[in-house]
């Protein structure tokens, strides 16, 4: 069977963008253009990958699994593209990244430098706060805060950091006294909270440990609300360093309980184990270990005791 490769292409961005349209824009062509080459590729196959309603498009169960092997082929040709251009001295293609929203402002300056050094790389970025796939979803490189506990990956850690307690000096001139953990429960929080559960704050002192369900009156899966709401005095939040720290050096935030730590969190940089990374992906994965350390200094400590 002679298939088209250019048609698996569009499929596979019919299933990467979820439908037509957005395929089209992706790739700068006509809509009917790109349904008419998957409906060519169907009747090739005989099988039907996608199902089309007036709202929205779908993989059927036979089409994932078409999905997920062709999106690892065209990995593999675009992995052969980047190897001969490596060997003429230049990095080029895609690179598809995915990352907690809370690491865009670690991740863009280093985005910034290794596209100044490889003119022909275009990045792909995919902020969500959920778990991604690197097979179900075509990523090359995944950013996660540990534990991994993923055997399909291989991590390679990259910085180290504590989140920092703050609030502003509005709120601290108006609000009840803050010198211990167990002062929380007398104060508005603003807590990070996965589908409605609220996170503990786990501190360490200098001879005990305390952790606390903060009582939130705002609580979400995005620090930048949280920022924003402690910049605004509605309360005392835990950040970032690299979310907070701008505040915190303008003096629109102050941190609290100073003398307390809380846990020391690892960002890592993954990657498929069952896949030889790209010439690309190695590059990229040797930047980021040279030069996020040192991009992310000024922020690193600001939650150390």
């Amino acid at each position: 069977m002679k298939l088209d490769l250019n048609a698996i292409a569009l499929f596979n961005a019919v299933a990467e963008h979820g439908g037509f349209s957005a395929a089209a824009r992706q790739l700068d062509m006509p809509v009917s253009t790109v349904s008419r080459k998957v409906a060519e590729l169907e009747a090739a196959l005989g099988v039907q990958l996608l199902v089309r309603s007036t709202r929205a498009v779908r993989l059927t169960e036979l089409g994932q699994q078409y999905h997920e092997r062709c999106a690892r082929s065209l990995h593999l040709l675009e992995d052969a593209s980047s190897e001969l251009s490596e060997s003429s001295g230049r990095i080029s293609g895609r690179l598809r990244v995915t990352a907690p929203p809370t690491l865009h402002q670690f991740l863009i300056p280093v985005f910034g430098e290794f596209q100044a050094l490889h003119r022909g790389v275009s990045i792909d970025v995919h902020l969500s706060p959920r778990r991604i796939s690197a097979v179900r979803d075509n990523v090359d490189v995944l950013f996660r805060i540990g534990p991994i506990g993923d055997e399909s990956l291989i991590a390679r850690a990259l910085i180290q950091y504590r989140n920092v307690v703050c609030a502003s000096p509005l709120y601290l001139r108006a609000a009840g006294p803050l010198q211990h953990p167990q002062d929380l429960a007398q104060h508005r929080c603003l807590a990070w909270a996965s589908r409605g559960k609220v996170m503990p704050w786990s501190f360490v002192g200098s001879v005990e440990s305390h952790t606390i369900t903060p009582p939130a009156t705002l609580s979400g899966n995005d620090y930048a609300m949280l920022q924003a709401a402690a910049e605004a005095g509605q309360g005392v939040t835990e950040l970032p360093p690299v979310v907070g720290g701008q505040s915190l050096f303008a003096g629109k935030l102050k941190r609290v309980l100073p003398t307390w730590q809380l846990p020391l969190r690892t960002m890592y940089l993954l990657y498929p184990a069952h896949l030889r990374p790209s010439p690309l992906v190695r590059r990229f994965r040797d930047h980021c270990v040279e030069r996020l350390p040192s991009l992310a200094q000024a922020y690193l400590h600001l939650g150390d005791g």
